[in-house]
């Protein structure tokens, strides 16, 4: 039996939200399957392209694809902490060359800042 982590008295009318997990926390391709049907079903709820011009953020969050990014983090000779202990991040740069590399000075040092370390771009 699947013990439930929702309780109806939190219930309020309000903008769609989903939740699907694992509470173990094994990976599998359903979780993701699952979670894209929420984004389906959550398309008249307004969870859909409310924005064409800036998005409206609606997506499904993932766990870290540390086998992936070891792969990818190797020939550019970055060197990974034990799982759980980096992250990753994705900056909209723009397409300016002296632009881009302000900006990335500029997120280095708000990385630095709160004690942390950058390992690559």
């Amino acid at each position: 039996m699947v013990q439930a982590v929702y309780d109806s008295q939190f219930t309020h009318a309000a903008c769609g939200v989903g939740f699907v997990c694992r509470l173990n926390g094994t990976p599998t391709h359903g979780i993701v399957t699952q979670g894209l049907q929420i984004l389906a079903n959550l398309a008249h709820r307004g969870a859909f392209a409310c924005d064409a011009d800036t998005g409206d953020g609606a997506g499904i969050l993932l766990q870290m694809p540390d086998r992936f990014l070891r792969a990818a983090a190797g020939p550019e000779g970055i060197q990974l902490p034990a799982p759980g202990h980096y992250a990753a991040g994705s900056v909209f740069l723009p397409p300016d060359h002296q632009q881009q590399t302000a900006c990335m000075h500029e997120v280095e040092a708000a990385i630095r800042r709160e004690g942390q370390t950058v390992l690559g771009w």
